[in-house]
C-alpha cells in the first residue's frame, strides 16, 4: 500500500471518528436531558426509561467502534495497517474500502464469526 492510499484511509477514519464521537457526545448529552425531565405519569417514565436503554446502547456500539478506529490509526503509524492480525497476510484492498478499521482477512473474519479464532 502506498503512502497517498495510506493517507486517504487515515483521513477517511479521522472523518469517521469525529463523527462517531459528536454522536456519542449528543447521546450523552440527550441522555442527560431525559435525567433532568420530570414525568408526569408512569407510561411517560417506561418510554423515557426505554429511549435512555436504547440511547445507552448506541453509545457502547460507538465507543466499540471507536476503539477499532483508533487501532486502525495505530497500525497505520506502526506500519501494519492493511495487515490481517491473525495470519499476517495483506487484507483485501475491497475489504478496506468497506471495513477500513478490519483487523482480519476475511477468511480470519469468517473463522472468528464461526468461533473458530479467538478475537485478538
Amino acid at each position: 500500500m502506498d503512502a497517498n492510499q495510506l493517507e486517504n484511509y487515515k483521513k477517511q477514519l479521522l472523518e469517521q471518528r469525529d463523527r462517531l464521537v459528536g454522536q456519542l457526545n449528543e447521546n450523552q448529552r440527550q441522555s442527560f436531558e431525559f435525567g433532568l425531565e420530570e414525568m408526569p405519569d408512569p407510561v411517560d417514565a417506561a418510554v423515557q426509561d426505554r429511549s435512555q436503554t436504547i440511547l445507552l446502547s448506541i453509545s457502547e456500539s460507538e465507543r466499540d467502534l471507536i476503539d477499532q478506529i483508533d487501532e486502525a490509526l495505530q497500525r497505520i503509524e506502526l506500519g501494519s495497517y492493511g495487515i490481517c492480525v491473525n495470519c499476517g497476510r495483506d487484507i483485501a484492498v475491497a475489504r478496506i474500502e468497506a471495513v477500513p478499521y478490519a483487523r482480519y482477512c476475511m477468511n480470519c473474519q469468517e473463522k472468528l464469526e464461526r468461533g473458530e479464532l479467538d478475537e485478538e
